[in-house]
């Protein structure tokens, strides 16, 4: 995918401003509208069969509220006497893995946040990128990013630290190659906006490209949709509750 960004930058196929010189906005949005919103309802169709066998029925307000609030504060991490999980050792609790997850979480939030904020000043005040310092893309987009590749380092770090036999090795491949992903979008990222005006911007910017087509493409079917599941189950928990 890197290799195919890189060939149309070399045939500048780019107009405009920042990282439009190198690829257009609407090649940019004929390629990531799609790979975005097909992934999605792709797992949506999966989510729904999944809330459908375990009877999850309609959704309360309160219900919803409640297992946002639980994801937000990952709770379930902290374990019954908020000690944590023994993910390194049985006889070890830490909630390193707790801290570490809600890195990414918020971290990605922001970033999603950044981008949306992006598109709205695109299309509905058309005010067009590369936006300053203190625009709204950057103030979420750079603090995100930052957290985002805090939190991923921090995973690999935990992962390979942690006891292989407390793990299931058939995933235990794919867990960590969806973790590498993402320190290489939010990284690649932050790298591409501290390289803005170098040449290092057109190999920066089909790398960065690169992984996150590469991470939308793969959404219903790596770790990620795991978050989908996880929201599912905890609304599910939360009607189960009252």
């Amino acid at each position: 995918m890197a290799l195919i960004f890189l060939a149309g930058s070399l045939q500048n196929v780019g107009s405009g401003a920042g990282f439009y010189a190198y690829m257009s906005h609407v090649v940019m949005v004929a390629i990531f509208a799609p790979a975005f919103v097909l992934p999605l309802f792709t797992a949506g169709i999966s989510i729904r069969r999944y809330w459908t066998h375990v009877g999850g029925g309609r959704i309360a307000l309160k219900d919803l509220r409640k297992a946002l609030q639980d994801v937000a504060t990952m709770r379930d991490l902290s374990v019954g006497q908020e000690q944590g999980c023994n993910f390194e050792d049985e006889d070890r609790f830490s909630n390193a893995r707790r801290v570490a997850h809600q890195f990414v979480l918020w971290g990605f939030l922001l970033c999603f946040a950044a981008t949306s904020s992006g598109t709205l000043l695109h299309y509905v005040f058309d005010l067009h990128a590369p936006y300053g310092f203190f625009s709204l893309p950057k103030l979420l987009g750079v603090p995100g990013g930052l957290m985002l590749s805090a939190g991923t380092a921090w995973m690999i770090r935990l992962k390979l630290s942690a006891d292989g036999a407390l793990a299931d090795a058939r995933v235990r491949g794919g867990d960590m190659a969806f973790v590498v992903l993402l320190f290489a979008v939010s990284t690649s990222g932050l790298l591409l906006y501290a390289a803005t005006g170098t040449a290092l911007v057109p190999l920066l910017l089909t790398f960065h490209l690169a992984t996150v087509l590469t991470l939308f493409l793969t959404l219903p079917y790596s770790k990620f949709v795991h978050g989908f599941y996880r929201l599912a189950a905890m609304i599910k928990n939360a009607k189960a509750a009252k």
